[in-house]
């Protein structure tokens, strides 16, 4: 039986299960494939830098097939992705494109927007200048009644300016939003919808400011850029998930004046980040599951005028407070942050923990390095065990059976005997710690039944 003999519906299905690339080549069969497929392949659209042609071209070609058919393409339409509109890239420098070929696409691009009521999400960069070059985008945009995600995020160009937050005003249905660099969130956010947002991400710039009277009080979701010390308990006070990222490279001071002025988070659940970034926010609150990056990174150089703390001991400090439930964090057990210290200092500073995600760097001792560290944790109450190994030069040696790795485990169910669950990452296999009359020992189970455990206690990992 054919493929295309199946029901319309069946075959429907089957191509919204299927991923891009091979809907492209599936589409160039025949002219039935192609009916059936552009709808999806339209659905989501990115329009990004190619080294072939400029981009304001890309979206000129992709506004003009828009437009062909505008009645059965344009609803189509859900996510639309231009970064960024006005840089052109194709002879490998920063220039920006010809004023006439931008002027065009841009115009198009509202003909296109005004058409698109089924719109749901809209990204783009640089987007100050492109609304100052067309601004019919921002009236297109207003007239989007099931746009609820919008993201203008500029990374290395200007911050947000008026025409960006005349149009933020008109926009009264957005539920998450991504502003990229902001110095004054304030001016930034004023105009998002109060009662509707549900998710905020801003970069921070330096001198970054707040206006504290000011409340988002449905925003469950944050995501951040942290250069500086800075509280936004009482803007954002029912917070849920926190995801803050900075400069791994740069030093973390011990305190910080004012400390009185920080307020608590009392509904975080997940927060994941950079230990600098994290210890800037000066979190105050129990967390239930703690993700933070490496912190195998070289320590940075201290300026001597303040009081710097190394990024282990702000990592201590963070899982003190947090007190969590899981925790992941990536380590080398060779370098000198992971001696048996800072393991014993680990079990005290997080005496509830239940689910324990590690990375480690690989070497030739790695396994008995990690039996070592772990044996201090031998009197928390840990259930679930992730082990990830790292580095190319573990992908390169030779590859263990499961029964090898069973036994590589194996004295992990011995040393922690709460333990109930083991995994490693790299494989993807998972072994639950099964008791007998005088040992313990481990069994093998399916992936479906370790990922049911493993989801009891992680969220995310």
């Amino acid at each position: 039986m054919h493929i295309f003999e199946l029901n319309e519906d069946v075959l429907r299905h089957i191509i919204s299960m299927t991923n891009r690339g091979a809907l492209f080549k599936l589409a160039a069969t025949s002219h039935f494939a192609w009916d059936l497929c552009i709808s999806y392949i339209i659905c989501d659209v990115h329009i990004t830098y190619s080294s072939i042609y400029p981009i304001p071209y890309r979206l000129q070609n992709f506004c003009h097939f828009m437009l062909a058919c505008p009645a059965e393409r344009i609803p189509c339409l859900r996510h639309l992705n231009v970064t960024p509109t006005l840089v052109d890239w194709s002879d490998g420098s920063i220039v920006i494109a010809s004023p006439p070929t931008v002027q065009a696409a841009l115009s198009l691009l509202a003909d296109v927007l005004d058409q698109a009521l089924n719109l749901r999400s809209f990204e783009m960069q640089d987007c100050e200048s492109v609304l100052e070059c067309e601004p019919r985008i921002a009236d297109a945009l207003a007239r989007c009644t099931c746009l609820t995600t919008i993201s203008l995020d500029n990374h290395f160009l200007n911050p947000l300016g008026p025409h960006s937050m005349a149009m933020m005003q008109n926009l009264t249905s957005i539920r998450h939003i991504n502003f990229g660099i902001t110095y004054d969130a304030t001016n930034a956010l004023f105009f998002a919808p109060r009662s509707t947002l549900e998710s905020a991400s801003f970069h921070t710039g330096y001198g970054f400011s707040i206006d504290t009277r000011l409340q988002w009080p449905h925003v469950s979701r944050l995501t951040l850029h942290v250069q500086a010390p800075m509280n936004l308990a009482h803007p954002f006070p029912n917070v849920r998930e926190l995801r803050a990222h900075g400069n791994n490279h740069a030093a973390t001071p011990r305190k910080w004046f004012h400390a009185h002025l920080y307020e608590d988070w009392s509904l975080l659940d997940y927060v994941e980040g950079s230990v600098q970034a994290l210890y800037l926010l000066r979190l105050t609150s129990h967390i239930r599951e703690l993700r933070v990056s490496s912190l195998t990174h070289n320590e940075p150089k201290r300026p001597r005028s303040f009081d710097f703390i190394s990024r282990t001991d702000a990592f201590l400090d963070l899982v003190r407070v947090a007190n969590p439930e899981a925790l992941s964090f990536e380590i080398n057990l060779q370098s000198k942050l992971a001696d048996i210290t800072f393991f014993h200092a680990l079990a005290r500073a997080a005496p509830t923990l239940k689910y324990l995600a590690i990375s480690v760097t690989y070497s030739k001792t790695v396994i008995d390095d990690l039996t070592i560290s772990l044996k201090a944790l031998h009197n928390v109450p840990l259930i679930f065990l992730t082990v990830c190994i790292k580095g190319h030069s573990f992908k390169k040696t030779r590859p263990l059976s499961n029964k090898q790795w069973e036994g590589v485990f194996q004295p992990f169910a011995s040393l922690i005997l709460s333990i109930e669950y083991i995994e490693l990452a790299n494989i993807q296999e998972y072994w639950a710690v099964k008791t007998d009359v005088n040992a313990r020992h481990l069994c093998k189970i399916s992936g479906a039944e370790g990922e049911r455990a493993k989801k009891r206690w992680s969220k995310c990992i």
